[in-house]
């Protein structure tokens, strides 16, 4: 451990710890919000950032591997007493650590924003920690074995390069790493846990690897162990899955009011915007028709087949993306539209282009945000879509509260008397 410490205090990495720290949190800090309160969401938030950081990684873990050549020492190394592969091991493992300060500062910052609050799921917050771990391994890996087979002037340019296009594009098919963390997600702990094993079997193959000659003409031989480990790798990453859909929990957390909503426990911070909206509900008159229950998305299963196969599809009523009240509010929307309109026939609404159901919808989404400007944009809209939306609009924004109410039940009574047994 005492040459593992001198590399620590003596390798080049230690001068630029602090932008490389930077950049983790800046890239944690600058995300909205909305992951502050949720284990999942924190983790995901927290791994986003080995995306970038391995890049750089790969490309200073190049640079480092290739400094003997670079410094004229290999004849120095070849004939010093310590096994070469030991020597190896300690720069190895010192550039190692040193890239993963880094991104484990970032994840302590993300867990202490969380844990002042420590809703449930934290075991969340380990699986997609440990999945940018991975990451940030393979990378080192990567840019270690290229910085000892290719010239030094350069390599550390490939590997970055390279990593940046890996990562970008068939890492993504694989589940390397992930935008965000929705609660009916879970990183794979059993699939992470292979791929850390072959992750280290890369780096150990590298290390028992001999170095390229010093006479500079190929060594087919030499790469046969790191090109094992890779390939390795490669495999275990290709043939697991980083995410899985989760299981129901026995007791999510259900929110009693008008309607009950159910949600994930570990989305226990969208409960003011559940009941704040809940609350809005029970000012609707009795007209409108509430349902007993919603639940979250991925809180609800359908069987269905496709192909001749049979599987299980995540189903819910609602989502709180980024904790939005607007999210809540239309879907909600949704819901108490089609309970309130629940005998109607809407093929015969769908083929007549009969838009009054859809404004007011719409109105009732206003009505529920206390507001008649979204937070969210549209696109690809309909112009009959358009207008309904604008004679929402203007009903919400132009008539009192009380003639409100009394047009939407005019405009519940028409549809109704059109289309409904």
């Amino acid at each position: 451990m005492t040459a593992l410490r001198l590399h620590l205090r003596t390798s080049p990495l230690r001068w630029i710890l602090l932008p490389l720290v930077a950049l983790p949190l800046a890239i944690l800090l600058s995300q909205p919000g909305s992951w502050v309160g949720s284990w999942p969401e924190t983790g995901a938030a927290v791994q986003l950032s080995a995306f970038f950081l391995s890049v750089v990684a790969a490309g200073a873990a190049a640079w480092m591997s290739g400094s003997s050549s670079r410094h004229g020492l290999d004849e120095q190394t070849a004939a010093a007493a310590v096994p070469a592969a030991r020597a190896e091991a300690y720069r190895l493992g010192a550039t190692t650590v040193l890239l993963l300060v880094p991104y484990l500062i970032a994840a302590a910052v993300g867990f202490a924003f969380t844990a002042r609050t420590f809703p449930a799921g934290i075991q969340l917050w380990f699986g997609y920690v440990l999945m940018g771990t991975v990451v940030m391994l393979l990378a080192v890996a990567w840019g270690w074995a290229l910085g000892r087979y290719f010239d030094p002037a350069y390599s550390a340019l490939i590997a970055l390069l390279s990593w940046f296009a890996f990562r970008a594009f068939p890492g993504e098919t694989v589940d390397l790493g992930v935008v965000n963390g929705p609660a009916w997600r879970q990183p794979d702990t059993e699939a992470l846990l292979v791929r850390f094993v072959f992750a280290a079997v890369f780096l150990a193959a590298i290390v028992w690897a001999p170095r390229r000659p010093m006479r500079r003409r190929p060594n087919w031989k030499g790469l046969v162990f790191p090109v094992t480990g890779a390939a390795a790798a490669v495999i275990a990453t290709m043939t697991t899955t980083g995410v899985s859909d989760r299981h129901i929990p026995e007791n999510p957390l259900c929110v009693a009011g008008e309607v009950e909503m159910c949600l994930w426990p570990e989305d226990s911070r969208h409960v003011p915007v559940v009941e704040a909206l809940d609350g809005r509900l029970s000012t609707l008159p009795a007209f409108w028709r509430l349902p007993e229950r919603l639940h979250e998305y991925g809180l609800k299963r359908q069987r269905v087949s496709r192909g001749g196969e049979v599987f299980s599809q995540l189903e819910g009523d609602f989502r709180i993306p980024a904790g939005s009240k607007w999210g809540l509010a239309l879907d909600l929307s949704n819901a108490v539209i089609a309970q309130t309109l629940k005998s109607c026939d809407w093929d015969s609404i769908r083929k007549a282009e009969d838009f009054g159901p859809e404004t007011l919808r719409k109105w009732l989404e206003f009505y529920l945000a206390e507001s008649s400007t979204p937070e969210y944009r549209t696109s690809d809209v309909s112009q009959g879509m358009q207008e309904a939306w604008s004679v929402a609009s203007a009903a919400f924004t132009e008539m009192s509260p009380r003639r409100q109410l009394e047009w939407t039940r005019q405009q519940l009574d028409r549809v109704k008397a059109t289309y409904c047994g």
